[in-house]
């Protein structure tokens, strides 16, 4: 007859597995285990002990005893197909939790840990079954609700995830892991206040829940609240420090508060705790790039490419750093990644026609594909495009084109509505944004194209002018000194408007507001201040009217701006231009000096530190002066 161990003996382990004291449970069954080698408990609950303690392989061998003695037992092959999951042996894992059902059909949590395991695979549909059978098998089965609502969410079903997970938080009041989930769907549906509500529900119920945290501080950014999005990171690391993804994410909001040193500090800590994690290299590289570190930068996105072979936006953002250590032909190369990015703000041109690729006498279409600044910075090239070609057609924006027919070959058909396109007018296309591979190879290619090379209405020129100048001795200085692009950190573009045009002011200077936009608010107020006068042309829609706009511009003796549209219009014009960039630097400029390769008549003023614009106000003024 076959010994078997006594209850005092069983419970004596169960009672230590509920205090939690797993070294103590090792230790009971391993002595159970040498005097009863036959008894499944005791291997059973050594097996847990040693999952416990995170000795996977040992319980993995502790759960294969288990089925040696009892091939069908249900919750044998059950504890066998988690341990097999924990190692990511998902095939085995979902072959034994089918084992564990086929021997107890009724087996709630086989049927779901058998879905978790399917869902880990891609199997959403499949997932789904399982999960939907344990609810059948255990309706207030409060676990397998919220699995299934993440299954749900992946799938695509708002409502029937948010439902599983409000019938999940029903049947377990304090459920954390559902409250967190159920802010995750709700945030990115854009129900934020509910989001963050169950975000704090979660941390108040479990005070260590570092990816609630991590969630919150998700949030928090979204809702433009940089610096508390830090501390909820912050917060998430402090719980758990190797958590990758909390330093990721630290790192996207240190970069927008312009903190890029720490910023850089936290992806190569999300990398050091995950160093497959492409997208942290990839947004390391972004950062690198703007503190100037250019090999880095470099060598952080081949490495995100390594990782990920098919990652669009890195191979676009290295195009970004190569065209700042002037390898263009290699950056155009992979600047055609970027129609595969996920922000991609460009729209492809429908044509069944070839792209063209350097082909002379044939009719090309030209078309747009992002804003009206890379419009008129890239049709510096149309006359060099014109002089190989039989026809060229621009598809464009209707607010340059009288702009563009005045400056251009008659030869040259601008056209805004592509309606009146048709595809028999051409043999081949090309976006706008592409042609620089074909004429702009190095440095030397851009020199006798970047002189101004549109024309404004003289006539409304001359007209702005005699409305500005009263004085012969006044300087008119156009200035614009905002943008509202949504463009990451394009904050850091932005000057004072009060602390430009008191820096530069003095007796000899007419300030013309040549800001996108309304803003006669902010400039009555400095004159309130200061007494420091922009003059406004009353009626100018700047946006709408920008061969007025244009003329504006030229009227102008000088124009002084950060880095947006209005630089690019000036710069075509060739008018005297000066720009003041940001620390982080934009690929059109290059990374140093004080020449413009885009525009001959455009000067550079550079930020030395991320948001001073002392140093470089002062050596504008100096300019100024030595100009009259």
């Amino acid at each position: 007859m076959q010994k078997i161990p006594s209850q005092k003996d069983l419970d004596a382990i169960i009672q230590q597995y509920k205090l939690g004291r797993f070294d103590n449970v090792e230790k009971l069954a391993i002595l159970l285990t040498k005097e009863y080698p036959n008894h499944p408990f005791a291997w059973k609950a050594l097996a847990v002990a040693l999952k416990q303690k995170g000795k996977i392989s040992e319980a993995l061998i502790a759960n294969k005893k288990v089925l040696e003695i009892n091939p069908k037992d249900p919750e044998g092959n059950y504890n066998l197909a988690n341990t097999l999951k924990i190692l990511n042996k998902l095939n085995e894992a979902i072959n034994f939790y089918k084992k564990a059902i086929s021997y107890n059909p009724n087996y709630a949590e086989a049927y779901n840990n058998l879905g978790a395991t399917l869902f880990d695979q891609k199997k959403l549909e499949d997932s789904k079954i399982y999960y939907k059978k344990a609810i059948e098998l255990k309706s207030d089965y409060s676990e397998a609700y919220n699995n299934l609502g993440i299954t749900l969410k992946e799938l695509g079903d708002f409502d029937g995830a948010v439902s599983c997970y409000d019938q999940a938080i029903k049947l377990k009041h304090n459920y954390a892991e559902a409250h967190n989930n159920l802010g995750i769907i709700l945030r990115e549906n854009g129900k934020l206040k509910d989001s963050e509500n169950n975000f704090n529900k979660a941390i108040e119920i479990n005070p260590k829940f570092a990816e609630a945290y991590s969630n919150l501080g998700i949030l928090q950014k979204d809702k433009g609240e940089l610096e508390n999005s830090k501390k909820s990171y912050l917060k998430a690391i402090e719980l758990k420090s190797d958590y990758s993804e909390a330093h990721y994410n630290l790192g996207i909001t240190l970069r927008e508060l312009g903190e890029l040193e720490n910023a850089e500090a936290s992806y190569k800590l999300a990398i050091k705790h995950n160093p497959y994690y492409a997208e942290a290299h990839n947004n390391l590289g972004v950062t690198l790039r703007e503190l100037c570190k250019l090999d880095e930068s470099e060598a952080a996105y081949k490495r995100a490419i390594e990782l990920k072979k098919d990652y669009p936006d890195a191979y676009n953002n290295l195009s970004f750093t190569l065209l700042l250590k002037n390898k263009f032909m290699e950056a155009y190369r992979f600047s055609e990644w970027r129609w595969q990015t996920k922000h991609n703000i460009g729209k492809k041109y429908l044509t069944e026609k070839p792209i063209w690729n350097g082909e002379k006498n044939k009719s090309v279409l030209v078309w747009k594909e992002q804003g009206i600044g890379d419009e008129i910075m890239y049709n510096s090239i149309l006359p060099e495009l014109k002089a190989i070609s039989k026809k060229l057609i621009v598809y464009c924006d209707k607010r340059l084109i009288p702009l563009f027919n005045r400056s251009f070959s008659k030869d040259v058909i601008f056209e805004s509505n592509k309606i009146n396109i048709n595809n028999n007018d051409y043999d081949f296309h090309i976006p706008i944004g592409s042609m620089p591979r074909f004429f702009r190879k190095n440095l030397k290619s851009f020199n006798n194209s970047s002189k101004g090379y549109l024309k404004s209405d003289n006539n409304k020129k001359l007209k702005f002018r005699d409305e500005l100048r009263k004085d012969e001795n006044v300087k008119i200085i156009g200035i614009s000194w905002n943008t509202k692009s949504n463009i990451q950190m394009a904050s850091f573009r932005n000057i004072d408007l009060k602390y430009l045009t008191t820096e530069l002011n003095n007796k000899n200077i007419k300030f013309v507001n040549l800001q996108y936009g309304d803003v006669s608010e902010e400039i009555l107020k400095l004159k309130k201040e200061t007494g420091i006068e922009v003059t406004e042309i009353s009626g100018l829609d700047v946006k709408n009217q920008i061969d007025d706009f244009a003329s504006l511009v030229s009227a102008c003796d000088m124009v002084v701006s950060i880095d947006n549209f209005t630089v690019h219009l000036a710069g075509s014009l060739g008018i005297n231009t000066k720009v003041l960039l940001p620390f982080t630097m934009d690929s059109r400029w290059g990374l140093k000096g004080k020449k413009s390769h885009l525009y001959n008549s455009v000067r550079l003023y550079r930020q030395i530190k991320l948001g001073n614009w002392k140093d470089i106000i002062k050596e504008l003024k100096e300019d100024i002066k030595n100009e009259n």
